[in-house]
């Protein structure tokens, strides 16, 4: 269950909305295109925000407290932030692979 909610829920959920961001804002023409292709960095840039908020409030808990915090921040917001990357960048790799132009070679 562990395992699950670290490394598959984190990874899951990282490729559904890259995927869904950049299939969302795929349109490449008329006015704002360039606003829909920065709102494609929204995605990774909120998760490592995220992530350094997370890290900076369980750092502070714990320099009151003699545990080493460096495992803590290493084990929490690190492995799932990191699977949620991987997702990311997955998902942006299925977008690419589904909606690119294929060549064909006719025999």
């Amino acid at each position: 269950m562990i395992l699950v909610l670290f490394t598959l829920l984190p990874l899951l959920l990282g490729v559904a909305l890259e995927y869904t961001v950049c299939r969302l804002t795929m349109r490449e023409t008329g006015r704002g295109w360039r606003l829909l292709r920065l709102l494609r960095l929204l995605p990774p840039l909120g998760l490592l925000g995220i992530t350094w908020a997370i890290g900076a409030g369980r750092w502070r808990l714990w320099q009151s407290q003699q545990v080493s915090p460096l495992t803590q921040i290493i084990l929490f917001p690190g492995v799932p932030a990191l699977f949620a990357l991987l997702g990311m960048a997955l998902g942006w790799r299925i977008f690419r692979r589904r909606w690119s132009p294929r060549i064909v070679e006719e025999e």
